[in-house]
């Protein structure tokens, strides 16, 4: 069980950072937009329920319980995908993820194929969607070896981000029902749900990390791809890292494009061919 708290609307107030050291016990917020006097969303295990109510009420916040069980909100909404097969019209599980997946493949065998590119701890399979280019090498955007350039994307890293697969399998589908679209000039290759332990445990339980601390927010391992779910989507860009053209992480927190480099203040050299106009 856990309370899902609704609370308006100083402006400033960074929510994430108010509660950046309470992630591993039970805090998860599930809306909130920096700088601005819009209603946040705080889900909240109940022994810290009223604790987490008292901190958002000294930082000037109005605060309601909205609902006693979050989890049972979820159990209680049935998948409307399930009826009108639409992606749009609702969220996939796991096992509808798959089936969507391998159902296109089905539906277009000439152009896609699903490739394992890893497990996760707990031996969960990890699939990359790959869609061939329908324009032949030679007179496509290929370089000297006549090999298809290729657009990599990843989403699903971080397991409440649900909205970010939904968005790459509306991509895989329109990519596959469009084949004379000029984005079928480059292969394109998607990971739909990099962190499936986290995206199936998000599901029944607030908890958001990955499958060794999947109640973190903040997990990242002891070192860089100290992980399988990061190694296995590392292993597979590296397989065809020379045709690589372009990279593209789908995240749902926040509204922002992040271009490179973003975990550093230099100026990328590209950054002028990178900006949108």
């Amino acid at each position: 069980m856990t309370h899902k708290l609704s609370a308006c609307c100083p402006t400033g107030v960074d929510v994430e950072q108010l509660f950046s050291d309470w992630f591993d016990d039970g805090v998860a917020v599930l809306m909130s937009e920096y700088n601005t006097n819009g209603p946040v969303e705080v889900a909240v295990a109940p022994p810290i329920s009223r604790d987490a109510q008292e901190k958002l009420r000294q930082n000037d916040f109005n605060v309601t319980v909205v609902a006693q069980d979050v989890e049972q909100l979820f159990s209680a909404s049935p998948s409307i995908f399930r009826q009108t097969k639409k992606i749009t019209d609702a969220f996939l599980e796991l096992r509808e993820v798959e089936n969507f997946l391998d159902e296109l493949v089905v539906k277009h065998p000439d152009q896609a194929r699903v490739k394992q590119i890893g497990k996760t701890e707990n031996g969960t399979p990890i699939h990359m969607m790959i869609i061939k280019s329908q324009i032949s090498p030679a007179a496509s955007l290929a370089g000297a070896n006549n090999v298809s350039p290729v657009v990599f994307l990843d989403s699903g890293t971080h397991a409440r981000e649900w909205l970010s697969v939904s968005t790459s399998l509306y991509a895989i589908q329109q990519l596959l029902e469009q084949p004379s679209s000029p984005a079928r000039q480059v292969e394109w290759r998607i990971v739909p749900v990099v962190n499936p332990d986290g995206y199936a445990y998000s599901w029944n339980t607030v908890g958001i990390g990955s499958s060794r601390r999947p109640c973190s927010d903040i997990f990242r391992g002891p070192a860089a791809f100290s992980e399988p779910e990061t190694r296995a989507v590392r292993d597979a860009f590296l397989e065809v890292r020379s045709e690589v053209k372009g990279y593209i992480s789908l995240h749902s927190y926040s509204q922002v494009i992040m271009l490179p480099w973003s975990y550093q203040p230099d100026v990328h050299p590209n950054l002028k061919n990178m900006v949108l106009q």
